[in-house]
């Protein structure tokens, strides 16, 4: 995968980028935050179900929309032998489906994994947006923290790595990636 590194560049800038904002969120609030401000007790349990809301869409929506756009690739497979197979005792050698074109799968794999990249760490930086809104209210860091937390863990588990980019085409179209 080192051909490929610098196709991971990208999304990874992304990454940080997202996840920066979210402490930068936290900066902002402890420099400007109102110090006297009287918040709304209701704020906290409505902006609680959006950010829950926002979290579950942020780890569903995006993979339901990845694996819809590998089932509809159209890339070339070829079956070739299996080189992990033994084939003591067997008549024919056993075969994997495998994708003729690498470069081709990693240009398809990066152009599908990118919209869901963003949708989810968009919405997982929401929940981050809501914390923060709560604290401009005036809600104190031990109530808004969780909302960071949790932005934090659902941002995280997005780090662009290459099983989330091929991942997804290898289980749709029942074929390894095979690097030249």
């Amino acid at each position: 995968m080192d051909r490929y590194a610098q196709r991971m560049l990208t999304p990874r800038i992304l990454w940080g980028a997202l996840i920066t904002s979210t402490f930068v969120y936290l900066y902002v609030l402890q420099v400007a935050a109102p110090e006297d401000a009287d918040p709304e007790p209701m704020m906290l349990p409505a902006l609680g179900v959006a950010a829950l809301v926002a979290g579950v869409l942020s780890v569903f929506l995006p993979a339901y929309l990845h694996g819809r756009g590998a089932m509809a690739a159209e890339l070339e497979v070829e079956e070739v032998p299996d080189p992990d197979a033994s084939v003591m005792f067997r008549d024919q050698t056993p075969t994997v489906r495998r994708f003729a074109k690498p470069d081709a799968v990693v240009s398809k794999g990066m152009a599908l994994y990118m919209t869901p990249l963003i949708l989810g760490m968009a919405l997982g930086e929401a929940v981050a947006i809501f914390g923060f809104v709560l604290g401009v209210l005036g809600f104190e860091l031990p109530m808004i923290l969780p909302f960071f937390v949790a932005s934090w863990v659902l941002m995280g588990l997005r780090f662009p790595r290459w099983s989330s980019v091929l991942g997804p085409l290898e289980r749709a179209q029942k074929a390894r990636f095979v690097p030249d």
